[in-house]
């Protein structure tokens, strides 16, 4: 159930990226979205030759609104309707979920929202998931339409499973009541779900991971799972204070108080899990992968949020900049840095001659440009790379062509160059009649 947008989107509060589509919240709680929720059937049958370049999905460009069933009216400006404005939202691989004012909890997959009854809810490639206070983190499998379903009206009861252990709560009654694994692991403050495994933060700055298997079996469920090597980053006469953790899909961040960024991956957390049943594996002999990634230019640089997509991520800044890093596929421009027959070279992306996907280099940021006068300058010095002279003798050094690749020395030292340039932008650069930059 979609409409196309007529009215005005107004002001975005929060954007998300999914595995077809992106969603839009605005400051009055209406969600919106670009794409296609779930078109995993036309991606296997369109993906075998996907044109290149910022035309490639111009078909499920339009903007719609997600609807709600019929006895759900939206929220507008003029009337505030809490049963559908939604106050918080996840965008999944194939579907999204969303907390309206009222608690209600609705569910779109591909065509109608459905309502899900039983304040944080996260949504992972393959389950959606809810924290409950007093009760922990429920999740289940988000293709209901593959299990047995009572619908009643317009909400559907979906079997759920619930992580042992995340129940405690400070503030209530059962805090005196706490088992040991209760009190071991203390009260959640944040989780999200990945791939396989949902992830969350306790008041006692502790991280756990659970493996998202369904059902779970009815005796001894397996417990969560504490990653400690994120502890072993900082030293001992720091305090370990976790401000936030973000993630999606195979990748999440640790933030903490202290300024700090610690990347983690798919692959750390099935080395846990599988050190988990191997006794032989411990903190003095780890295995491999099991350490967080540490990137030097997210470290005490004022990082207040990060957005993961399958190969890349983007970071945004306390001053409102934001910089991107990791791969381009297909050099499609998912960096927002430019392609590689046009200015993506000058911003030091090297396309990879047999993927065709473009990079940075690893750990490498390049800030993301929104001044349109300033992709004009960068256009124009695009062209002089094609002119005679030295120019012209750089320009095929960073260009690629048929036949010739690129120097990737030459294009990050000509990246770092338009960087450096790029951050004086607001200090008084303009342009000259020449094309270059100016005082």
């Amino acid at each position: 159930m979609f409409e196309d947008v007529a009215e005005p989107i107004g002001i975005i509060a929060d954007v998300q990226s999914g595995g077809w589509c992106t969603t839009l919240l605005n400051s009055i709680g209406n969600l919106y979205f670009c794409g296609g929720i779930d078109q995993s059937a036309a991606y296997m049958t369109r993906r075998v030759s996907m044109p290149r370049g910022p035309h490639r999905y111009a078909t499920l460009s339009k903007v719609r609104r997600l609807r709600f069933p019929p006895a759900y009216p939206p929220t507008t400006k003029d009337r505030h309707e809490p049963s559908t404005a939604i106050a918080s939202f996840s965008t999944g691989r194939s579907h999204v979920l969303g907390l309206a004012d009222d608690g209600r909890v609705w569910q779109w997959n591909n065509e109608e929202a459905r309502q899900i009854r039983p304040l944080h809810v996260d949504v992972g490639w393959d389950r959606a998931s809810l924290y409950v206070k007093g009760t922990g983190i429920v999740y289940w499998p988000h293709d209901m339409e593959l299990r047995t379903e009572v619908r009643e009206a317009d909400a559907v009861l979906v079997d759920t499973a619930t992580i042992p252990g995340t129940g405690f709560s400070i503030s209530s009654n059962n805090a005196r009541d706490a088992g040991p694994l209760e009190s071991q692991i203390g009260q959640v403050t944040n989780h999200i779900a990945l791939e396989n495994y949902i992830v969350f933060t306790t008041h006692l700055n502790k991280i756990f991971l659970y493996r998202c298997d369904f059902p779970l079996p009815d005796l001894d469920p397996p417990e969560p799972i504490e990653l400690t090597a994120f502890h072993s980053t900082i030293p001992s006469d720091q305090p370990f204070e976790i401000r936030d953790l973000q993630g999606s899909f195979r990748s999440f961040a640790i933030f903490l108080n202290s300024g700090e960024v610690l990347m983690g991956n798919r692959a750390m957390l099935d080395a846990f899990h599988s050190a988990s049943y191997n006794p032989n594996v411990t903190e003095e002999n780890p295995t491999p992968n099991s350490h967080p990634r540490i990137i030097p230019t997210l470290q005490h640089n004022s990082i207040i949020s990060i957005a993961f997509g399958d190969h890349h991520f983007q970071a945004l800044r306390s001053d409102g900049t934001i910089y991107a890093y990791g791969n381009d596929p297909k050099s499609c421009g998912a960096l927002g840095l430019g392609f590689p027959e046009g200015t993506g070279p000058l911003r030091g992306l090297v396309a990879n001659h047999f993927s065709g996907d473009g990079t940075p280099g690893e750990n490498i940021g390049r800030q993301v440009w929104f001044d349109p006068t300033m992709h004009s300058w960068i256009g124009e010095m695009k062209e002089k790379a094609g002119m005679e002279g030295e120019a012209a003798a750089r320009g095929q050094m960073i260009i690629p062509a048929r036949g010739r690749r690129q120097h990737a020395p030459a294009v990050k030292a000509m990246g770092d160059w338009f960087e450096k340039e790029g951050r004086k932008w607001e200090d008084g650069v303009v342009m000259t009649e020449e094309g270059g930059m100016g005082g």
